[in-house]
């Protein structure tokens, strides 16, 4: 997450704000223009109560363009109109339902607790039961940044159909920071501890260092995490209080 998209998700970015990247992108005169048409619509439904279809269509050709300089920020345009307006957020289920398995990952790359919780809940819980294992995997980590703990069922059912190794083992850990907040395991470096904090959007997950095995039987949970804490491992000016409640 990077500090632009940070500027966007928490709506301190200007109305110009793409197109400020827009004028600075390296990028063919087409994409270019493309970025443009979809800076000019962008900026005329910012400004509108109702959305234009017309415009919204336009926006949402940028988020389904083949090229990254366009899509990333075609994407990013049309999640920001989404967290508010419920015909932008059809726009996002139709990316979802796609056979393109990369559009359908952009249907949720930029979901924040600014849209509605169920309709985070339905896309991701879809996406986690994507035939990808690809999009899956994604999708569990998106379940986790939003804190979506009751998707830890979903996750788990998905990671028994899931090959692949590194994504299998993710997918058992985000289940576990879902459901307990931490995730043990052994590698030929030996022990480790993954951490959640849910406490803030979004959601850190941290592997602290020195840690020892039997420390969180021992200690507990909460002195562990708070011994993190004070570490300044969570200072990141990005999170913030969440908009859901908790």
């Amino acid at each position: 997450m990077d500090e632009p998209y940070f500027d966007t998700i928490s709506k301190t970015g200007s109305r110009r704000l793409y197109r400020y990247w827009t004028e600075r992108a390296k990028c063919s005169r087409k994409d270019r223009l493309a970025l443009a048409t979809a800076c000019d619509a962008f900026e005329f439904l910012f400004d509108s109560a109702i959305l234009d279809p017309k415009r919204l269509d336009v926006i949402a050709a940028a988020a389904s363009h083949h090229r990254k300089t366009v899509w990333e920020t075609g994407t990013l345009m049309l999640s920001q109109l989404a967290q508010e307006h419920s015909v932008a957020r059809d726009y996002l289920l139709q990316l979802a339902s796609s056979r393109n398995g990369d559009l359908r990952l952009r249907s949720f790359a930029y979901l924040t607790d600014a849209f509605p919780r169920d309709f985070c809940h339905n896309l991701v819980l879809s996406r986690i039961n994507d035939v990808s294992e690809r999009i899956a995997h994604a999708a569990c980590w998106t379940a986790t940044m939003l804190n979506l703990t009751e998707l830890s069922p979903a996750i788990r059912a998905r990671a028994a159909s899931t090959k692949h190794a590194i994504r299998l083992h993710e997918m058992h850990m985000l289940a576990d920071l879902l459901d307990q907040q931490f995730h043990e395991y052994y590698n030929k470096l030996g022990y480790s501890l993954v951490l959640a904090f849910p406490d803030q959007f979004p959601t850190a997950v941290i592997w602290p260092g020195g840690i020892k095995e039997g420390e969180i039987a021992k200690l507990g949970l909460e002195a562990i995490m708070s011994r993190v804490r004070n570490s300044g491992s969570l200072l990141d000016p990005r999170r913030r209080a969440w908009k859901w409640g908790r």
